[in-house]
């Protein structure tokens, strides 16, 4: 857990937020391959982030990635107070003013295009080192025990299904979750799933001894979980939506819903978890 975080809170997250902010800026001026290229160089700025092979061939440079290796000379010179990220946003304009001339970036397009070939051919001849693979798991193994909350899920699913025709499984499952958050917390709702859970934890437990037959086995007793929907994030995205929508619509006026839908979607996920929770406190305050 602790390892993911890091790598969240590192290289990824920084090529995520300057991605996100050249979008965000600059619209749809950035192609999928630049932003992966972007990704790309950041992530080989920081060394030690991530491990990666030596051998395996480097990735083709995009048209834009040509073009700010020679324009960021220039950019730098003529705006020495700027900071990395705003050089970054700097060369991304003028990209977008040069694009409206095919003769001024033909150039950078010629450049990626010979170095995509170059890049594919030297992948031909490139074999990845051996990565350890997980193993299936063993159909003689009893099943995962339980958690209360899966007994609950289990006995509520159909009812609520039945109630809600037509609704899609991800929805059920976000209005079971929805029912437990609100019971979670009081004994006299959640005791029945409880114990069922104990009961199951305990035959869990009883089979796995019964398999320590060819040889020692660790006992760990495993819990089958389904994931609890966390509520909070949606209603919080709700007031997130109805607050920054009329700022996105006065700065792009001619952006239709669903671009603005998507760029609402962007900025959320760029939140981190105090900023959503205080949105969320928003919208229950708007509820009440």
């Amino acid at each position: 857990m602790s390892s993911k975080m890091t790598r969240k809170n590192g290289t990824d997250e920084v090529s995520k937020n300057v991605i996100n902010f050249l979008k965000n800026r600059f619209g749809s001026s950035l192609t999928k391959t630049d932003q992966n290229q972007l990704q790309s160089m950041i992530g080989d700025s920081q060394a030690g982030s991530r491990t990666k092979d030596p051998n395996k061939p480097k990735r083709g440079n995009s048209a834009y990635i040509y073009f700010c290796e020679d324009s960021r000379p220039q950019v730098t010179k003529d705006h020495p107070d700027l900071e990395a990220k705003q050089i970054i946003g700097k060369l991304a304009e003028l990209w977008k003013k040069a694009k409206l001339n095919p003769d001024d970036v033909k150039r950078f397009y010629d450049r990626a295009e010979k170095d995509k070939v170059r890049y594919h051919s030297e992948m031909k001849d490139y074999t990845p080192p051996a990565t350890a693979k997980r193993g299936k798991k063993d159909p003689g193994l009893p099943k995962k025990a339980k958690s209360a909350y899966l007994f609950f899920y289990e006995d509520k699913r159909p009812g609520i299904v039945e109630a809600n025709p037509g609704t899609k499984a991800t929805d059920i499952t976000r209005i079971i979750g929805a029912q437990w958050t609100k019971i979670k917390d009081i004994p006299s709702e959640t005791d029945k799933y409880v114990k069922l859970a104990e009961k199951d934890k305990i035959r869990y437990t009883k089979e796995m001894q019964s398999v320590k037959k060819a040889g020692d086995v660790t006992v760990e007793v495993e819990v089958e979980e389904v994931e609890e929907v966390d509520v909070t994030k949606d209603e919080g995205y709700e007031a997130f939506s109805k607050k920054m929508k009329k700022a996105l619509k006065a700065k792009e006026p001619d952006a239709s819903d669903g671009e603005i839908a998507k760029r609402l979607s962007s900025l959320w996920k760029d939140l981190d978890s105090d900023a959503r929770g205080k949105f969320a406190k928003t919208s229950k305050k708007g509820k009440k």
